[in-house]
């Protein structure tokens, strides 16, 4: 994951380069505002999809840690998974319409809607992992609920990448050069 956002922002800051001559940054004045904001979150998604693996190798060093790292991911997905890409689905067929049309301020409340949608919707389950953790462990087998830290850590870095998840769609969406993605 890391490298091929790697990749994608090196692309990102490539094209800008490339065609920093010809476009006047002076007509777009909160272009630095829009931008440092979509690259903060996506550093942040990119950050937070990768810390599973560091906590089960800090936590969990052996081979039984396989089955708990399992548990942990099917837990999880509700939070990064299941739900944002659900509530995604509501702004994915808008974005080229919108970028197109020029209606990039209809657009940041449509994206502010759905981020504050996951913020309700992931918060509650958010919760109920951390206060049951053990409890929720315990469903996969005996042993399971020695590995609630790495869940409620997981669950937290999930649940900030759920949040964040629409700002990472704009930018796969978006094209630095064409202003969309084709």
């Amino acid at each position: 994951i890391i490298t091929i956002e790697s990749i994608s922002l090196s692309d990102i800051f490539t094209s800008y380069v490339k065609i920093r001559k010809t476009v006047t940054l002076k007509a777009q004045p909160n272009w630095m505002q829009d931008s440092l904001k979509f690259i903060f979150a996506n550093i942040l998604y990119t950050t937070m999809c990768a810390t599973d693996l560091y906590i089960i190798e800090i936590f969990h060093t052996n081979e039984a840690s396989v089955g708990h790292y399992s548990a942990i991911l099917v837990i999880g997905s509700l939070l990064i998974v299941t739900i944002p890409k659900a509530t995604c689905t509501i702004l994915k067929p808008k974005i080229t319409t919108m970028i197109s049309n020029n209606r990039h301020k209809e657009l940041n409340e449509l994206t502010l809607f759905v981020v504050f949608i996951n913020f309700l919707s992931l918060t509650p389950i958010l919760l109920g992992i951390i206060f049951f953790s053990k409890t929720i462990l315990s469903l996969f087998g005996t042993g399971y609920s020695s590995a609630h830290l790495p869940l409620i850590i997981t669950s937290i870095s999930y649940y900030m990448s759920g949040m964040l998840q629409p700002y990472s769609i704009l930018l796969f969406y978006t094209n630095a050069t064409k202003g969309i993605k084709i």
